[in-house]
């Protein structure tokens, strides 16, 4: 049966109550900010990329490295963009849900620590390269050619031909000889 219109049967009213209202209108504002938030923050991750790339590769840094700090960079504004549109939405519990944040970091980063400290070893040799792949070294007591650099670990060959994996953190932390970056001349 059809729903008829007319003087016999009256359209039904509605009513909304003005705080539903108030409450629309500001989710609505808010998602307009954060919409706005998502395209600034989409633009200037590309343009911290692209810079920081640019700037690693005029410093002659390896390509991984590079692509590598580069999504890096790109991460990090993401994520402070997705934070800022975290803070539009929840305003008053925004602090706590940052204070949720921080704890979990520092768990995580704290039980990674090792992980870690050769991992961002490995970036600062790939960028800053204090030897090369082929250049003789000392580390640790091991003398060797360089065969392999990664981000956690670097590989020597010694004149014996044994294999030794030297952590990127002790590169940091310990002396470290490159006997191939300025040759003995054969006079003294």
């Amino acid at each position: 049966m059809f729903f008829r219109q007319g003087p016999l049967y009256p359209r039904p009213q509605v009513t909304l109550d003005p705080a539903t209202l108030e409450t629309a209108r500001d989710y609505a504002v808010r998602t307009v900010w954060a919409l706005l938030v998502i395209a600034v923050a989409l633009l200037a991750a590309r343009i911290v990329r692209g810079a920081t790339m640019r700037s690693l590769a005029r410093h002659r840094a390896q390509a991984n490295a590079t692509i590598l700090l580069g999504n890096v960079a790109l991460i990090v504004v993401l994520v402070l963009g997705s934070l800022l549109v975290l803070a539009i939405y929840t305003q008053g519990s925004f602090g706590w849900i940052l204070t949720s944040f921080s704890a979990v970091g520092i768990v995580v980063g704290l039980s990674l620590q090792d992980i870690l400290k050769n991992f961002f070893a490995g970036v600062w040799i790939l960028v800053e390269r204090p030897f090369s792949i082929g250049d003789e070294i000392e580390i640790s007591g091991y003398t060797g050619e360089v065969q392999e650099i990664s981000f956690r670990t670097t590989q020597l060959r010694t004149a014996d031909g044994q294999q030794v994996i030297v952590p990127n953190g002790n590169l940091m932390t310990s002396p470290l000889v490159n006997m191939s970056r300025y040759p003995r001349s054969g006079t003294s």
